[in-house]
């Protein structure tokens, strides 16, 4: 037979398709983050699942390196130092059903058997064969009859008539009867199908390991699948299913178990097999279960083999460098093979589950895989689903994002299979992919049918039976597999609407939101004020405080080393004299931080917003008075260019028509909202509700830098990038407000007002910012907001006071400011500075006192001629 097993060959194998879903997965990236407007919360969202999800798998591939590579050769160095004839019986026992296996098959299997017998040189053999017909016994016993090991062997045919379980029940019995003529002990029984074949040393490597490990009760082997098909696809997808296999079982092997010992080839102690306990199990197993009553586990005789070792103490391994090839006569189609016999895999795995959780004193490791095993149809589908919910509600660009971080890992994948020495294509990834999704759906519907079993082969197929199953004794029990299934696959995708994307918002989040609480006064402690946990501390009160408290903080100057982050409702951060001095350093941070987030999409407008208070929308979305939402429609060319005038900007992102509203009222799928708008927006606007934080109060709060600002006035450039910090910034917040709060030295911008609507800030001082560079450094930043108010604002030695990207009806009055109004660009509207002073060196400072973007401009396009600036009268 051909070799198939070769590293050179996979590691050859493995170029080809690493380049191509690499250069995919580039590809994939670019697009996504390029062209894609990618929130960062719903990102780090995607990332945390991928890493709950993958972080257990590479777990395994590291206990499979350990054991390769380090338990698996001290076996083996013990091996070696044992003289030779301790290494193996005296007697070795085989128990092979081969029913109606195709003459080359069994050509093949018996040939390999018997040689490899034949190099033993002081074992006897006893071949209990189990066959299905007459030809079948024909085909064995000339290729025994023609054999010189036959001198050294003895061969058993029965007949296999009542199915495999009676028939190895049979064979087993037949064991029994000549082992206790023998009574040899240390003899050894393998367990293999009529369709595997070994090649030459087999038995050699594989005998032994019960030699040097007195606990030991089985063994099973690497395997390799030999597919006589023009298919493909069917061969690619079992040299995966033996690569994944082979890690799994490595992993296993650390804790001394393995999860199963496969029907295909797997070794066992004789006195063990011989055991009444152990027959009756292989000829009748019999499965209890509430939901479906008793029935007969009519296959999965390996599963009963391996339960009853693992209820009795006895250890099992998997020996990675022992391979055996399965001789796969079958050529079905693809897709049918594919769900049929995953079906019988996963059904004898989750039948054997519930008592298997029930054994007693077994190795964590091994009990989390019980409980996995549960799990895994599930989680399997969290990352899909994830960003197909993302893709569909929030932006497309989700999902190319996520198929990209799938071909990374499935490629970091790939390089472990060839480093074990399996082939891969460029179908091992599609296959992977198919086999984890619709595996998955595979695996529920198993596990929600446990009584329903079906194996075939040839033109023979054997299913469940009446007399196999005793069923619950109630007129509608057939019903309750199917309804317990489709109530589970309703509540997952429930799940990951409401908890993941809050499509289908909990009535407990509303009356979290609304509900009435007694107000409380909470004084924040500083026993240290250099020490680097106060911002982690307070961030954990903040999080902790009940709903309308009012948290103080201590007088006098005091570190933070990691940014304050509010990311709830109805709290109040009070200062007393109180200086926050940062030491943080990197990039899209701020000392202090107001994040909400998207709920998600609601459906589209049916007619123009312009001039309009009603909109017809169709959702069913429970929305009441006082929801905000995100009213957006895509850039177009007649617009950017027709109605704005940009000669050189146009780019599909930031949506230039734009605007955050409030909904005044909901009924009868009309919704009114709070204001008369005069954002251009069109009919089949998108709709989205914001999950804003809103009710948060800021007071009497100095935010500083150690780094002073006083080098760096006038200097429009970025001078300390490990410094982009910037002091103050909301996002997705509502009826939030600032007040008497002074920020010097900012890294970046000191206040910054992105995807916000109906927020205040008065008595605000700001002076200094260290990076005034491009790209949006050192701004007072009014982005994407709306119907702000900022009052009593003093301002210096920053870049600009930015309007920009579709703000509007925002208002900033007794402004005192050395740095110029800038009306940045991006369709901004109707926005107000009245009572303004300013004190502005020209010559240090170039943009003036007003600013305005011009409709040649590279960074934006011009806005609307709607905002002013009125000076304050002398």
């Amino acid at each position: 037979m051909r070799k198939r097993f070769d590293k050179k060959s996979a590691y050859r194998s493995f170029v080809e398709p690493a380049l191509l879903y690499l250069g995919i997965a580039y590809i994939l990236f670019f697009i996504s983050l390029h062209f894609g407007h990618i929130e960062k919360d719903t990102l780090i969202a995607l990332a945390l699942i991928g890493t709950w999800r993958y972080s257990f798998m590479f777990l395994n591939y590291i206990r499979a390196f350990i054991y390769a590579f380090f338990t698996y050769p001290s076996y083996l160095k013990r091996i070696e130092a044992l003289p030779e004839k301790q290494r193996y019986p005296k007697h070795i026992y085989f128990i092979i059903p081969s029913y109606k296996e195709d003459p080359w098959v069994s050509v093949e299997v018996f040939q390999s058997l018997l040689a490899d017998i034949n190099i033993l040189e002081d074992s006897y053999a006893t071949l209990i064969v189990s066959t299905g017909s007459d030809f079948d016994d024909q085909v064995i016993r000339t290729i025994y009859e023609s054999h010189p090991s036959k001198e050294k062997s003895t061969l058993i045919l029965q007949r296999q008539g009542n199915g495999k379980r009676i028939a190895m029940g049979h064979a087993l019995r037949a064991l029994a009867r000549d082992y206790t003529l023998h009574n040899e002990e240390e003899s050894i029984t393998f367990f293999m199908d009529g369709d595997t074949y070994l090649p030459l040393g087999t038995l050699k490597k594989t005998l032994p390991i019960f030699a040097i490990e007195p606990k030991l009760g089985a063994v099973t082997t690497n395997e390799v699948a030999y597919i006589n098909s023009r298919s493909k696809m069917y061969k690619d997808w079992f040299n995966l299913k033996f690569a994944q296999r082979h890690i799994l079982f490595q992993s296993q092997s650390i804790s001394k178990r393995v999860l199963t010992l496969t029907g295909r080839f797997s070794v066992f102690r004789t006195p063990l097999v011989v055991t009444e306990d152990f027959i009756s199990n292989i000829e009748n197993d019999i499965i209890l279960d509430p939901s479906y009553g008793k029935f007969r586990f009519l296959m999965g005789d390996d599963k009963s083999s391996w339960y009853i070792l693992m209820r009795n103490g006895w250890e099992m391994l998997y020996l990675p460098d022992v391979l055996v090839y399965s001789l796969e006569s079958r050529d079905g189609k693809f897709l049918e093979v594919s769900k049929t016999l995953p079906y019988r895999w996963y059904g004898n795995t989750l039948r054997n589950n519930a008592r298997a959780r029930q054994l007693k004193n077994q190795p964590l490791f091994i009990r989390y895989l019980f409980i996995d095993q549960l799990f895994l149809m599930w989680t399997s589908l969290v990352g899909i689903v994830a960003a197909f919910i993302s893709a569909i509600f929030i932006n497309i660009a989700y999902l190319p994002l996520y198929i990209a971080w799938v071909f990374l890992i499935r490629v970091l994948q790939m390089t472990l299979f060839v480093a074990s020495g399996h082939l891969v294509s460029i179908r091992t990834i599609p296959l992977m992919l198919y086999s984890q999704w619709i595996g998955a759906f595979i695996k529920i519907k198993a596990f929600y049918h446990l009584s329903d079993q079906k194996w075939s082969k040839g033109n023979t197929e054997v299913q469940t039976a009446n007399g196999d199953i005793a069923p619950l004794k109630y007129k509608y029990a057939h019903y309750f597999s199917p309804f317990r299934m489709y109530l589970a696959i309703a509540v997952f995708f429930f799940a990951m609407l409401t908890l993941y994307t809050g499509i289908l918002p909990l009535p407990t989040t509303r009356l979290m939101a609304t509900g009435q609480h007694e107000v409380n006064s909470i004084a924040f402690i500083v026993e240290d004020r250099h020490s680097k946990e106060n911002a982690k501390r307070l961030n954990q009160l903040i999080d902790k405080a009940p709903a309308k408290s009012t948290i103080t903080l201590p007088s006098g100057i005091w570190d933070i080393y990691e940014p304050i982050v509010i990311h709830r409702s109805d709290i109040t951060i009070k200062g007393n004299g109180t200086t926050l001095l940062s030491h943080i350093k990197g990039k899209e941070k701020a000392m202090i931080e107001i994040r909400g987030k998207k709920r998600g999409y609601i459906g589209k407008t049916l007619e123009s917003m312009q001039g309009k208070i009603a909109l017809n929308i169709r959702t069913k979305y429970p929305l009441i008075a006082g929801d905000i939402l995100l009213i957006e429609q895509p850039n177009t060319h007649a617009f950017v260019e027709g109605v704005l005038g940009a000669k050189k900007w146009y780019k599909k992102y930031p949506k230039l028509r734009s605007e955050i509203v409030k909904v005044a009222s909901f009924a009868k799928d009309e919704l009114v909202l709070s204001f008369r708008s005069n954002t251009p927006l069109d009919k089949h606007s998108s709709i989205t509700a914001i999950d804003t934080v809103h009710n948060v109060h800021l007071k009497d709060i100095v935010l500083d830098s150690m780094d002073k600002s006083s080098p760096y006035n006038h200097v429009y450039k970025n001078s300390r990038k490990d410094l982009m910090i910037d002091g103050i910034k909301f996002f997705y917040a509502s009826n939030s407000t600032i007040e008497h709060i002074t920020i010097r030295n900012s890294g970046s911008s000191p206040l910054v007002f992105e995807r916000c609507y109906d927020c205040r800030a008065r008595d605000i001082t700001i002076d200094g910012a260290i990076n005034k560079g491009k790209k949006g450094n050192g701004y007072l930043r009014i982005n994407k907001s709306f119907h702000l108010s900022l009052e009593d604002i003093s301002v210096s030695n920053i870049r600009h006071i930015v309007f920009q990207w579709s703000s509007a009806y925002n208002r900033i009055d007794k402004l005192n400011s050395s740095v110029d109004v800038n009306f940045h660009g991006g369709a901004t509207h109707d926005n107000l500075v009245s009572n303004a002073v300013f004190h502005v060196d020209s010559k240090k400072h170039k943009w003036g006192k007003v600013f305005i973007t011009p409709d040649n401009a590279r960074w934006a396009p011009p806005d609307f001629k709607s905002n002013s600036v009125e000076e304050k009268q002398k």
